[in-house]
């Protein structure tokens, strides 16, 4: 009876013994996560009023010029004589950046716009620079920006309306 007693505890210790030992894998159990944030967008408009780039009114030369204007919207012309019409006024449109907050983006303005004007007249190029902005959205997930640019006109520039349009764009970082 005894012998048979330490017989079936050695069997029942046998049996349990892959609980004990040590496999040749090991698993653990992990999560997957993802966050999904707002879409970013860019509009240039100031309380719903769209803003563009507007170099006022240009005087024709029999030289080559250079009008300037600044992120503020100050017209300046390095060119003698210069090439502004006393008392015009510019504009730079103003860009608002709308998405998730706190996160980092970058808003990108081409170098260049061409400006076509009336049939047989010389293009004017438009040098644009990107000004202010954080780079981060605020807390409120908001941020602006605005540009700075210069317009090369032309020696003897043909009178008349000129118009070009650019894109400007936003991304998350």
């Amino acid at each position: 009876m005894k012998r048979l007693l330490v017989s079936a505890a050695v069997l029942g210790l046998l049996a349990s013994a892959p609980a004990f030992a040590a496999g040749p894998t090991a698993s653990v159990t992990t999560s997957a996560d993802a966050t999904v944030v707002a879409p970013i967008s860019i509009t240039n408009a100031v309380n719903g009023t769209a803003t563009t780039l507007n170099f006022g009114q240009i005087a024709a030369n029999a030289a080559p010029g250079t009008v300037a204007i600044s992120s503020t919207g100050v017209l300046s012309s390095p060119s003698t004589p210069t090439l502004i019409v006393a008392g015009s006024t510019g504009s730079v449109p103003t860009f608002t950046v709308t998405g998730t907050a706190n996160l980092a983006y970058t808003g990108t303005v081409p170098a260049t716009a061409t400006l076509v004007g009336p049939a047989g007249s010389t293009n004017m190029t438009a040098t644009l620079t990107k000004s202010g902005g954080a780079a981060s959205l605020n807390a409120s997930g908001q941020d602006t920006f605005t540009l700075s640019a210069s317009l090369a006109v032309a020696a003897n520039q043909t009178p008349g309306s000129y118009h070009g349009t650019f894109n400007v764009t936003a991304a998350y970082n």
